[in-house]
């Protein structure tokens, strides 16, 4: 019994540690994300933005459903350079793709925007540079 036991265990391991190692490569181009911060009834993370190098992707979206949407504010090396909204409901992800010079450094800035008015509150951010 014991040696089924482990032979399971050891299985379920190995599965495991195999899906980890197959999804990094996938996950590897996201530079920088960032959540929203919680502040008066918005919750932490009800919105989240990333930007994957891998094409120049940015993505926003609404994790919760609060009836507000989300904003985020994009600057490359310092100089700001997009905005991008996504008020379609949570559990939606927006996806936006732009022409990125490579080797820049991003920073994005994410809030709640609650009907078009930006909760600055809630806003967080963080910068990321390709490696």
């Amino acid at each position: 019994m014991f040696k089924r036991v482990a032979t399971i265990a050891g299985t379920c391991a190995a599965v495991a540690l195999a899906s980890t190692v197959a999804a990094a490569p996938a996950s590897a181009a996201v530079i920088v994300s960032v959540c929203t911060d919680a502040y008066a009834g918005y919750v932490d993370c009800a919105g989240k933005g990333w930007f994957d190098e891998n094409g120049d992707h940015f993505y926003l979206r609404d994790n919760k459903a609060d009836s507000a949407g989300v904003v985020m504010r994009v600057y490359v090396d310092g100089t700001y350079y997009d905005e991008f909204r996504n008020s379609d409901g949570a559990g939606d992800t927006n996806h936006w793709n732009r022409d990125i010079a490579e080797g820049k450094e991003i920073t994005l800035f994410v809030c709640v925007s609650d009907n078009g008015e930006d909760q600055y509150d809630t806003c967080d951010s963080a910068t990321g540079s390709p490696t």
